[in-house]
């Protein structure tokens, strides 16, 4: 069995190496990623509301790595640092840190890669060491990680923190001892630091957790210091962002624009319900292929004690991200990231409920192979010439390998213009 456990992580990494050397671009190519990239050239702390300030700050740290021993100047390359007159041939990882976008690239990769160890650790909790490896590698190799694990972008931080999010929800409520609450603390300022919006999302878990031990004081103590931990990162936040005033007037302009797609402000209109399906249709494709485990929730064994509190922690965590974006925005993919943790939870209950049935392995190999066929398979129309065209590429098309290794991408709301104007060239904007 262990052979076969290293065997299944030495193919799928390799997998999974293949596909980003494949799909790599040394330029921008997700939304948000050339501001993330200008705030590190620039020093600076934070970005647009919230903020994402461990990120940032991860990111920062790496790129610091760049000038350990050179610095850079366009008088003296490769100058010593505080040394002008002294030359040097700085490190490899040197060169390679010293450029911000690329930090960022080996940021979300190392989040990604962290976010599966944490993945496998959450479904350790229901399954056996080789169907929680095959799921990992479903989730991995499913559509929306593939988009963004080398995009630098802090959406691949949900693949950490939101699986260590649930694990220590499961942990506190399971088997509760003062490492468990300590974690749980922990992830909780680590989900919101580094994407307040995905802490949010996480509400509806968070509640259950409370109700489920209501009768747990360190419980409460650990959502209290997490809590609390996470409020004062956001006051700084907003303190290094120009105060209050600048920071919520930010977010005020920013709203102004989200709220067109938002069910909330706006009702039925056609742009909301755009928004509401282009979240189902994502959401299908990042969990093609799985959906063939939750009929076996309804198996006639006896439920587990431990099976329905997964299930619920599950479920909840799935529903809160999956409600925030079809209500509010999901101006792309890398939104519904926090989703999958908690589905993939689901999935593990269902191949438990089903006695571990090795048949199943067949599903998340089905899953790995569909995702990457359609990674690679789409190609975006360079040049729309009918509204069709626009909008394929607004929801499907750009969003691929392709894509991801021309460095091209527009938003939902230029594509929709496009649309409108049949015939546009579709370039970037």
């Amino acid at each position: 069995m262990r052979t076969t456990l290293i065997l299944i992580w030495l193919c799928g990494l390799a997998l999974l190496a293949g596909v980003i050397a494949l799909s790599w671009n040394s330029n921008p190519y997700w939304m948000d990623a050339g501001g993330y990239a200008a705030i590190l050239a620039a020093d600076r702390w934070v970005v647009h509301p919230p903020g994402h300030i461990l990120f940032v700050a991860a990111g920062r740290l790496l790129h610091a790595v760049g000038f350990a021993d050179c610095v850079v100047s366009a008088g003296m390359p490769n100058a010593f640092h505080g040394n002008p007159e002294g030359l040097c041939r700085p490190p490899e990882v040197a060169i390679v840190f010293a450029n911000s976008y690329t930090t960022l690239q080996v940021l979300t990769l190392l989040l990604t890669l962290a976010g599966m160890l944490s993945l496998y650790r959450l479904l350790r909790e229901v399954l056996d060491s080789l169907q929680s490896s095959l799921l990992v590698f479903a989730s991995a190799l499913s559509w929306i990680p593939l988009l963004i694990n080398h995009a630098g972008t802090s959406h691949a931080s949900d693949f950490l923190t939101t699986p260590l999010l649930l694990w220590a929800a499961v942990r506190v409520t399971t088997r509760p001892t003062r490492s468990a609450t300590a974690a749980l603390a922990l992830a909780i300022v680590l989900s919101g630091g580094f994407r307040l919006t995905t802490f949010i999302m996480m509400g509806p878990l968070l509640l259950a957790v409370l109700w489920v031990n209501r009768r747990k004081p360190s419980v409460w103590v650990a959502c209290a210091v997490g809590g609390l931990l996470l409020a004062l990162l956001q006051l700084l936040v907003i303190r290094v962002t120009g105060g209050w005033a600048t920071y919520f007037g930010w977010a005020a302009k920013m709203n102004v624009v989200n709220r067109t797609y938002c069910v909330i402000h706006s009702g039925f209109t056609r742009l909301a319900l755009f928004n509401l399906s282009r979240t189902l249709i994502w959401f299908g494709l990042a969990t093609i292929g799985l959906w063939f485990a939750l009929p076996r929730l309804r198996s006639p064994q006896p439920w587990k004690s431990k099976q329905r509190v997964l299930l619920v922690y599950g479920a909840l965590a799935t529903a809160g991200p999956l409600a925030v974006c079809a209500l509010y925005l999901c101006e792309h993919p890398g939104y519904l990231a926090p989703a999958l943790a908690g589905f993939y939870l689901c999935v593990a209950v269902g191949w438990d409920r089903a006695d571990g049935r090795p048949s199943f392995a067949k599903w998340p190999i089905v899953a790995m192979l569909v995702s990457l066929l359609l990674f690679f398979g789409m190609h975006y129309y360079r040049d729309p010439s009918t509204r069709g065209q626009a909008l394929a590429n607004c929801l499907l098309l750009q969003f691929s390998a392709d894509g991801a290794r021309h460095a091209f991408y527009v938003t939902s709301s230029d594509w929709l213009t496009l649309a409108e104007f049949a015939g546009v060239s579709g370039k970037r904007l």
